[in-house]
């Protein structure tokens, strides 16, 4: 009964946040999109009977320094602590426990996974940022053994490919450049009954690294993955919280650093986020509570 009182009350304090967030000047609106984010976080650790956990990390768990704001906004910093509701979510959707003493965290990095303002990073930055689409599909091979095929989709990532341990959806791939054909990255293959072996192979993939998306000019699904060869790797929605986060002390503290970033290039990616990225967040949270993917036309 507890449990449910509390979703109930977290699902309102979100949807009112959110309101007021898109209700008001754009400048302000991180402040309570962050905080809406932050309550649906709660209400999906509730959903998964994480509520005791939850009562001892009611703070954020990450900080933001003063001094970070005298950096270019993409070299800015944020630090990720070991306790509170942002390692709490992180452990549960990855597996993975941050150490005693935190991890720093560019806002490059975080902006670079975000697929909802992928246009506006390319267009501001000149890069496209960390995201490689691809295409997972099981082969049968009776002889050489069966496998799973991992196909990059775009042409910039085929022309140069990231490294295999960069890409930490998947774990012993292999990178395969046939001459005068498309690259594409390989699983260990292994002999025996195809039925088995598929589903050893697909359980071994870390969803939560995997994000579909409706390609919408052929109406196929490709996934999106981060590319990053650090330890600790944040997803997609991780991305969208932590992003969320940084602006949110932005605009409670230091007002002279909003503006600042208001007149700078980079608030066309801020504008972007503001909007697209709270809706991607949507749309990622509830596919992961319901292991599915969908989307909205």
């Amino acid at each position: 009964k507890k449990t449910a009182q509390l979703i109930s009350l977290h699902t309102d304090n979100a949807l009112g946040l959110a309101t007021q967030g898109f209700d008001g000047p754009p400048e302000t609106s991180f402040l309570p999109l962050y905080y809406s984010t932050l309550n649906l976080i709660k209400v999906y650790l509730l959903f998964l009977g994480k509520r005791t956990a939850l009562e001892s990390n009611r703070w954020h768990g990450a900080k933001y320094y003063e001094e970070e704001m005298g950096r270019q906004f993409l070299n800015e910093k944020i630090r990720i602590l070991n306790r509170g509701t942002i390692p709490l979510i992180y452990q549960t959707i990855t597996g993975k426990i941050i150490g005693r003493n935190g991890i720093e965290i560019k806002l490059e990095e975080i902006y670079s996974c975000i697929s909802s303002i992928e246009a506006e990073y390319l267009t501001i930055t000149g890069n496209r940022g960390n995201l490689l689409c691809v295409s997972v599909n099981f082969i049968e091979d009776a002889v050489n053994g069966h496998f799973l095929k991992v196909d990059i989709i775009d042409n910039d990532s085929r022309a140069n490919p990231p490294r295999p341990r960069q890409i930490k959806a998947f774990s012993g791939l292999t990178l395969v450049q046939p001459t005068g054909q498309t690259p594409y990255y390989s699983s260990r293959k292994f002999l025996g009954n195809p039925t088995t072996i598929k589903a050893r192979l697909i359980s071994s993939i870390k969803r939560e690294l995997l994000c579909d998306q409706l390609q919408r000019t052929f109406g196929n699904w490709y996934s999106m993955t981060p590319i990053n060869g650090r330890h600790h790797v944040f997803s997609e929605e991780l991305s969208i919280l932590l992003a969320y986060f940084h602006l949110s002390n932005v605009v409670r503290y230091n007002p002279a650093h909003l503006h600042k970033l208001m007149d700078s290039k980079y608030w066309a990616i801020l504008l972007g986020l503001r909007k697209h990225g709270f809706l991607r967040f949507l749309k990622l949270m509830w596919g992961n509570y319901n292991k599915f993917s969908f989307d909205i036309s």
